[in-house]
């Protein structure tokens, strides 16, 4: 790209691009690269701006303006760059030329409004502007031209002028109408927004300041304008009625020559600039009244509105909100969800509270809430004082015992509060609560299954400990084999209980554990009723089986392959009643007789029949085997 040729930076504006272009040496300026520097700074400066600026340099006042000033220009661009200003605007040179005299003998010159004609694209008209004319200097600090800034003023004046008609009309048609001349006084301090409007083309002659609040809007602009150009639709809004429905009114006010009072009404209005733009979504009431002149014409319409956007987005934020806690107790099953008047009678029964309760909304509504309270609870006034905590201290927690339709008492954990009205009244009470039943009577099954484990574990410690103190043994690994197999027949009987929760194990099962491997061989026979043991007897009896088939296998019985055993057991006596259980040994070693000295297995057997079945066990050394025969009572529980 070529340089500037008068060495001003590149900018994206017609007006560089044209003075760049231009052929200045068939002008009185004479080539650009001859300027003065004084010219140069000029134009920089002019052309950095954007309010409308025009240089007039030399005796010609050659004309050199930039961006804002081309568009005052109209027609006369471009023609009109570097042309002297009396040969571009010779329709006012007449009022110029004065200007340039005194500006060129070094004043500067400000004109408050000043009304030209001036011809714009194609068209003559009339425009106000504000020039402010200094004088430019050159090198030598002679005057060597005119610095012309415009502030075009027209949408102003012609603002004020529609508004200086607007107050002589008003004035006109308050007259006309016979009112007080108080009516502008009381019409400005009125804090309702209120518009005036002239039919039959609704031209706007007066607003209140209340009004230009509510509207974001001021006189300046509004006076003057037809209300529908001054409030149109939002041109996006699918849904746009404001114009037609106010149309409308003002049309049968009319027609009527009555008050027209509209619904509320969704009328968006345009945001000034400064505050975004755009429009913004407002909710109005208007009213429109007619005033009749003399003749009974209608002189104007009086539009008073009120804004009740916020009470229109107050109540549908409250809709929202009331759907949305309908949608959550409709939907909320685990917790019975009502409310009651001020009288504590149902008024509103959701899913929850019907499956909680088993009552239908259309049983429960309008009957007490003490329907739901026990017997017990009525009749010491428990319903009422709950009420009345309720109303005193804004809410009241309850955990208590509740009834169903069906009868059945559940356990419900909840509260009550109280509701009241934005003046602080009762309007009644809301009850949240929940079914908490399964959940209390599974905690009181844990409790008692932990108080179970810990007194079966010390229980089983103290077989243990016994087991311990009892067992004796000639030699370290016999000692290790001993305990093992007690604690085996121990941890055997544990399991068993522990399969039937606890609640006790059946004999046969019990006896089965211990003498398995020699079942197989048809070694052991057992016999007798389903007898089922209490779980503290269990273990005990667990333990004297298996020290009666390890002595079997040690030194009698089993101890020889042709050797037997039968195990038969009985009731007797009033449930739960006595077990009677005879162990018979045949087959094994000869028994010489009753041994001189009783054995490490055979205290233990009557330890733990004695001391922890409180039973007894009597030892018949007979020439073909051992027999036992051992009598505890079985008790209940355990």
């Amino acid at each position: 790209m070529a340089e500037p040729r008068i060495g001003l930076p590149a900018a994206p504006r017609e007006m560089r691009t044209l003075i760049q272009a231009r052929d200045w040496s068939a002008t009185p300026l004479g080539p650009a690269e001859a300027w003065p520097q004084s010219l140069r700074t000029t134009v920089e400066i002019l052309l950095a701006h954007s309010i409308p600026m025009v240089a007039l340099w030399g005796e010609d006042l050659v004309q050199i303006y930039n961006d804002g000033y081309r568009v005052l220009m109209g027609d006369k661009h471009p023609a009109g760059l570097g042309q002297p200003n009396r040969d571009c605007w010779p329709e006012i040179w007449h009022i110029n030329e004065p200007i340039f005299r005194r500006v060129r003998h070094g004043e500067t010159l400000t004109f408050e409004d000043r009304l030209d004609p001036i011809a714009r694209h194609g068209s003559s008209g009339e425009a106000w502007f504000r020039p402010i004319y200094s004088p430019l200097r050159d090198e030598a600090g002679a005057i060597a031209g005119v610095l012309v800034t415009i502030v075009e003023t027209t949408a102003r004046m012609k603002a004020r002028a529609a508004r200086e008609e607007s107050e002589r009309r008003l004035g006109g048609m308050v007259a006309a109408s016979g009112l007080s001349s108080d009516f502008r006084a009381l019409f400005e301090a009125a804090p309702a927004p209120f518009l005036v409007v002239a039919p039959p083309d609704l031209q706007i002659v007066a607003a209140n300041d209340a009004y230009l609040r509510a509207t974001m809007t001021d006189r300046a602009t509004l006076l003057g304008r037809m209300v529908f150009d001054a409030f149109p639709d939002d041109p996006v809004d699918p849904d746009r009625s404001g114009v037609a429905n106010l149309r409308a009114s003002f049309e049968r006010v009319i027609a009527t020559r009555g008050t027209d009072v509209m619904p509320v009404q969704r009328y968006p209005i345009r945001r000034p600039a400064e505050l975004g733009g755009g429009f913004e979504e407002r909710w109005w009431a208007p009213v429109n009244s007619p005033v009749l002149g003399h003749d009974g014409e209608i002189v104007f319409i009086i539009h008073r509105v009120e804004d009740v956007t916020a009470q229109i987005r107050a109540k549908a934020a409250q809709r929202r909100s009331e759907e949305r806690f309908r949608l959550i107790v409709e939907n909320t099953h685990d917790y019975a969800i009502f409310t009651t008047d001020a009288e504590d009678r149902i008024d509103a029964w959701f899913p929850g509270a019907a499956r909680v309760f088993g009552w239908s909304a259309e049983e429960a509504i309008g009957q007490p809430s003490a329907i739901l309270f026990t017997p017990e609870d009525r009749e010491q006034g428990v319903p009422e004082t709950e009420a009345e905590v309720a109303r005193r201290d804004g809410v009241t927690p309850n955990a208590r015992w509740y009834m169903r339709k069906d009868g059945a008492r559940i356990v419900i954990e909840g509260s009550t509060r109280a509701l009241r009205g934005p003046d602080g009244a009762l309007q009644g009470f809301i009850k949240i609560g929940q079914d908490v039943t399964e959940r209390r009577a599974s905690e009181e099954r844990q409790r008692l299954l932990m108080r179970e484990v810990d007194h079966r574990a010390k229980n089983a410690l103290a077989v243990v400990q016994t087991v311990l103190r009892l067992t004796r043994a000639d030699d370290m690994p016999s000692l290790v084999r001993a305990i093992e197999g007690r604690v085996a027949a121990l941890a055997r009987a544990q399991t068993l209980l522990a399969d039937q929760r606890w609640h006790g194990a059946d004999l046969r099962i019990v006896l089965l554990g211990e003498l398995a491997p020699f079942l197989v061989g048809q070694r052991a026979d057992l016999s007798g009723p389903e007898v089922f043991l209490p779980a503290a007897m269990a273990q005990p009896m667990a333990m004297a089986v298996h020290e009666l088939a390890t002595n079997a296998l040690k030194h009698g019985a089993l101890s020889v392959p042709e050797g037997r055993i039968a195990v038969a057991w009985s009731l007797t006596g009033i449930s739960p009643g006595v077990l009677r259980l005879r162990w018979s040994e045949a087959g094994g070693p000869p028994v010489i007789g009753t041994p001189r000295r009783r054995g490490f297995g055979s205290r233990v057997l009557e330890g733990t029949v004695r001391n922890q079945l409180g039973g007894g066990v009597t030892l018949h050394w007979e020439r073909s085997g051992l027999i036992c025969e051992v009598e505890v009572p079985l008790r209940r529980g355990g």
